[in-house]
């Protein structure tokens, strides 16, 4: 007789165990269950200081190879950027803290009653933690900023106050600026030219032309970047308010804007090092391999679960991005100086 196949669909199989047991006896404890461990999809989210830092480095390096290095505006630009970006991330889970169940938050005894209010303040719960050291960060942030205008130009308070009020409206509810349709308008501006341009006024005080020319790719960079941490949530925010730029394009026109915003990076820097004569800065095309992978995983990717790893693709094409475009301008302004110095046979 043939064997009759079931209609039953296959039973999956437990995860292999994991016999713990106590070294000294010998004997096994516990049964421990087994699974392969995933990327979770909060450390795939790119990072803000990443983002401020490297532009930062940019516009520095344009400063330094003019011959303008000073140590004590770097330090405390890059201070206040760190801060800026801890406070940000703070407040941002703070906020996700304080929508979670109420049942969830650890109320202290000592908590403080508002009598007006009649509610109770748990001061002591994660939200408030985390709320109140997001607000500390951005203190000392905003006294560093200070402090940086006295020893460089008033002019950097601009891009300063801008970044205050974005990092306390970066995720904040209802109102987060990140999940605007304009979010990508906004990340082009906050870290492309006001962080390359502050930078450049911490080391000489005034602005040049060029620290702008050399801010807007990497704006376009930090637009994408943003661009495709919408992807991951994307079939979640179609019935969201409010609605991210890739709900209003659909996925297929969000890819191509992306590739368009990476298209348009390298091609900027082509022509103002080619036609400027500011060779050095074409070293951004080493990054080339990086692009190419960002660009096939987000053109590629449909599952929701692979576009998990698109921004983490784009968050790695924007670093190596502006840290080749920081060392090419760093040997753009020592060429002269080799040319020089360089032992001739």
């Amino acid at each position: 007789m043939g064997t009759e196949e079931s209609d039953q669909p296959p039973v999956a199989e437990d995860p292999p165990q994991i016999l713990i047991s106590d070294s000294s006896t010998h004997e096994e404890v516990v049964a421990v269950s087994w699974r392969p461990l995933r990327p979770s999809p909060r450390a795939l989210a790119p990072s803000p200081l990443w983002l401020a830092l490297t532009a930062a480095l940019v516009g520095s390096s344009l400063s330094w190879a003019q011959g303008t290095i000073r140590m004590v505006p770097t330090l405390l630009l890059f201070s206040a950027l760190t801060l800026l970006a801890g406070g940000a991330n703070l407040l941002a889970a703070g906020y996700t803290l304080m929508h979670a169940p109420r049942s969830s938050w650890t109320v202290s005894p000592r908590s403080r009653r508002l009598s007006w209010l009649h509610i109770y303040l748990p001061v002591h719960s994660p939200a408030a933690r985390a709320s109140f050291a997001g607000y500390i960060c951005l203190v000392l942030a905003l006294i560093l900023g200070l402090i940086l205008a006295l020893e460089s130009s008033a002019l950097i308070l601009l891009p300063g106050i801008l970044g205050l009020v974005a990092a306390v409206t970066y995720r904040l509810p209802h109102y987060a600026w990140a999940d605007q349709p304009w979010a990508e308008i906004m990340a082009l501006l906050l870290l492309g030219p006001a962080t390359v341009l502050a930078a450049d006024l911490a080391q000489t005080g005034v602005i040049h032309g060029l620290a702008l020319s050399l801010s807007m790719p990497v704006g376009f960079l930090a637009a994408a970047t943003l661009l495709s941490d919408h992807f991951r949530y994307f079939d979640s925010e179609l019935s969201t308010r409010p609605r991210a730029l890739p709900t209003y394009l659909g996925l297929a026109r969000s890819q191509l804007l992306l590739a368009l915003l990476v298209a348009l990076a390298y091609l900027w820097v082509t022509v103002l090092g080619s036609r400027q004569g500011f060779y050095g800065l074409l070293l951004a095309w080493f990054s080339l391999p990086t692009a190419l992978v960002a660009l096939t995983s987000a053109l590629v990717a449909a599952a929701p679960r692979a576009r998990h790893l698109i921004v983490h693709h784009v968050a790695q094409l924007h670093r190596s991005f502006t840290l080749w475009l920081a060392l090419g301008t760093l040997l753009n302004g020592l060429m002269p100086w080799l040319i020089v110095h360089w032992p001739h046979p």
